[in-house]
């Protein structure tokens, strides 16, 4: 598909990252199983990572509990704070223009920049030149003024292109030459630029014919989130309806503030990337209400649900209740509401093989959810398949 729209834009990837690949998908092939030592070993390997993941997340629910229980007295205390449940509020509060058509406007470009220009409108050919620059030098960011243009611009397309809580997307149709279209999902990039090119590479690049669902969890430990989100949101100004992300609970401001050891790091990366001085968060800030924006599930084609954490604890929960909850707010760690359980669980949530909704070990309020809790949701909603993402595959090939 690369070679027919544009032969080199991801062709050379990190062969890091091309090996690695390379190496999760041997066992799919019947000729290159692995030796049961190298499969127990890779299990193993999977399950630590996982363990320390659930360690991190755990450690920020236990936290956020406190802080939960302790805020109605703070903000009774100190009416005058901005609301942290908001980004709107927080970054109004620290300077940010609520008009996010005016982003990037007045922040300057110095003559020592040497990275590649944005033009509005975008070109195709302008979009390939960035993506070529991040491809090629990750470690030379994209210009702060730039950054800010294109989060102003995607924040003014999601207010109108994403109305509730649910995205509805279909698959690209066939082209006119008799190639199918297809949508690509893709979940828990955090940061791994490489891998995401290797995706892109081995799929194509986004256009009419091929689209791409992000199923959260960009942000954090990885080194290059930001440049993920710049190339999706880019493409997206190309093609509005080809590229979407589903929020994930690593879109979130609290986890994003701390350091990459513990779980977070995207507030250290856009700082160092995007600040000239300590005090202008300004473009953090952006970034965080670009995430309360995001959808927090799509269905495609009216059949199959994707979402980053899981289904339900509410018995009989319906796409109608998902595309009712309010959003646009920081995810809550309470779930006494409805509202506010069915927001934490589609970030949140897990499966398990046993029946029914039990306590996760993953930390305050979260949920295992069994095989018949998926198959009443999928019969009481019409759907045929609900994909998430969340976890790190034991089958070490993507997906399971």
């Amino acid at each position: 598909a690369m070679s027919s729209c544009c032969p080199c834009l991801f062709g050379q990837i990190d062969k890091t990252a091309e090996k690695r690949q390379e190496q999760y998908r041997k066992p799919a092939t019947e000729t290159q199983a692995p030796a049961h030592g190298d499969k127990k070993k890779r299990k193993g390997l999977t399950a630590l990572w996982t363990a320390l993941e659930k360690e991190d997340e755990n450690n920020f629910l236990d936290q956020n509990s406190v802080i939960e229980r302790a805020a109605p007295a703070l903000r009774a205390r100190f009416s005058e704070a901005p609301d942290p449940t908001s980004a709107v509020s927080v970054s109004s509060a620290a300077g940010v223009s609520v008009e996010c058509e005016n982003w990037g406007r007045e922040m300057n470009v110095s003559p020592n920049y040497s990275g590649p220009h944005l033009t509005w409108p975008l070109t195709l050919e302008n979009v390939r030149q960035v993506v070529g620059h991040i491809r090629t030098a990750p470690k030379c960011p994209i210009h702060q003024k730039y950054v800010a243009e294109l989060l102003g611009k995607s924040v003014a397309m999601l207010k109108q292109q994403v109305q509730d809580s649910v995205y509805d997307m279909e698959v690209p149709q066939r082209a006119p030459d008799g190639s199918m279209g297809k949508l690509v999902v893709c979940g828990d990039t955090h940061g791994h630029l490489e891998d995401f090119l290797y995706v892109m590479s081995q799929n194509g690049e986004p256009s009419d014919r091929i689209s791409y669902l992000l199923n959260g969890d960009v942000a954090d430990r990885g080194h290059f989130a930001a440049e993920i989100l710049i190339i999706c949101l880019l493409y997206k100004q190309l093609y509005p309806r080809s590229i979407m992300i589903n929020r994930g609970n690593h879109e979130n401001m609290e986890i994003n503030r701390r350091r990459s050891e513990d779980g977070g790091g995207f507030y250290d990366e856009v700082m160092s990337k995007f600040s000239t001085k300590s005090s202008d968060q300004s473009v953090f800030y952006m970034f965080q209400q670009l995430f309360e924006l995001l959808p927090l599930a799509t269905v495609i084609s009216n059949k199959v649900f994707v979402v980053h954490g899981g289904l339900f604890r509410q018995e009989g929960a319906l796409v109608s209740d998902v595309r009712r909850v309010n959003r646009r707010r920081q995810c809550p760690t309470s779930t006494s509401k409805k509202e506010d359980a069915m927001m934490f669980d589609t970030m949140w949530a897990d499966p398990q093989e046993g029946s029914g909704v039990v306590r996760s070990q993953r930390g305050p309020n979260c949920i295992r959810f069994g095989p018949d809790v998926t198959e009443r949701f999928l019969r009481n909603n019409g759907l045929s398949l609900v994909v998430r993402s969340h976890e790190v595959p034991l089958s070490n090939r993507g997906f399971e």
